[in-house]
């Protein structure tokens, strides 16, 4: 996924905000968020219990990917809504 947005810190800090679930997620590209699961599902993570009436959104750029998605109100690596894309054309 890319983001368009730069986060106004350096990207060592940014990336702490981040519960980080996933196999390959490294700093050094140039996307905020290319990220690359290789075995089952993997997520990045970030917020609280006390979050109320947020927005989810992204622009998703699958690339060699069986799937990919965005998640909402995630609650660890097994409990979360989510929005998958699959391959075929399916959602």
């Amino acid at each position: 996924m890319e983001v368009t947005d730069t986060p106004w810190m350096p990207p060592q800090v940014w990336r702490r905000a981040w519960v980080d679930g996933m196999d390959q997620w490294e700093p050094w590209w140039k996307e905020s968020y290319r990220l690359i699961q290789n075995v089952l599902r993997g997520l990045i993570i970030q917020g609280a219990h006390g979050w109320r009436d947020y927005e989810v959104g992204a622009t998703i750029r699958p690339t060699l990917a069986v799937a990919a998605g965005i998640g909402a109100r995630v609650q660890g690596m097994r409990r979360y809504y989510a929005l998958l894309l699959v391959e075929g054309g399916k959602v």
